[in-house]
């Protein structure tokens, strides 16, 4: 049964929660900008240098400036985020296993690249390649500590026992342990099984 109280609880959780995803994607946005600048800085400070006198790869070593790439810009900064909610790695931002965490953020920016690459052939944009690929890996690298920084975060928060909600698991026991057996490394750090019952 449903009563309003419990109705507005959940509402004001949802929402909550809803706000949290968006100042993270806020903030992952934030992440690949400063990525790409990062990566266009040190470029121009003696890397592309560096990569002409290997004679190994055949890189246009010309400065790479940020102005030069507004057309990815504008395509990698919103859309990374928003790749990254496709593939649900917003879902339990911070309380995800590493690997798990890992995995969607490079599938994200696999894909990331890929679409940039058939929109820079189809609208011959001509974007610095070294630095569009160098600061998608940076942009995983800083993403990837911002998720390592929040489980920190997290995981802090789990230790107060006072701050984990109350779980009564009801039904077959055997089916209920299986259960939380399942889902204890989602549901842990929230939750504390205070009773069960068949």
């Amino acid at each position: 049964i449903s009563t309003p109280c419990c109705d507005k609880n959940r509402m004001s959780e949802a929402r909550r929660e809803s706000f949290s995803i968006q100042v993270l994607q806020v903030l992952d946005a934030l992440l690949v900008l400063a990525a790409l600048w990062l990566v266009a800085a040190v470029w121009n400070a003696g890397l592309n240098d560096w990569v002409a006198s290997l004679g190994l790869f055949r890189v246009n070593v010309r400065g790479a400036s940020l102005g030069a790439m507004v057309d990815v810009l504008f395509l990698a900064v919103p859309f990374v985020p928003l790749i990254l909610e496709l593939f649900g790695f917003y879902q339990s931002s911070g309380r995800q296993r590493k690997g798990s965490a890992f995995l969607r953020l490079l599938q994200a920016h696999v894909v990331m690249l890929l679409a940039l690459a058939l929109l820079t052939i189809f609208l011959k944009l001509e974007p610095h390649r070294p630095t569009l690929i160098l600061g998608m890996v940076c942009s995983m690298i800083l993403i990837g500590c911002r998720e390592f920084l929040l489980g920190l975060y997290y995981r802090a928060g789990r230790k107060s026992e006072a701050a984990k909600k109350d779980l009564l698991l009801a039904g077959n026991l055997q089916a209920c342990e299986d259960w939380w057996k399942a889902k204890e490394d989602q549901l842990d750090e929230l939750y504390k099984v205070v009773g069960r019952f068949d």
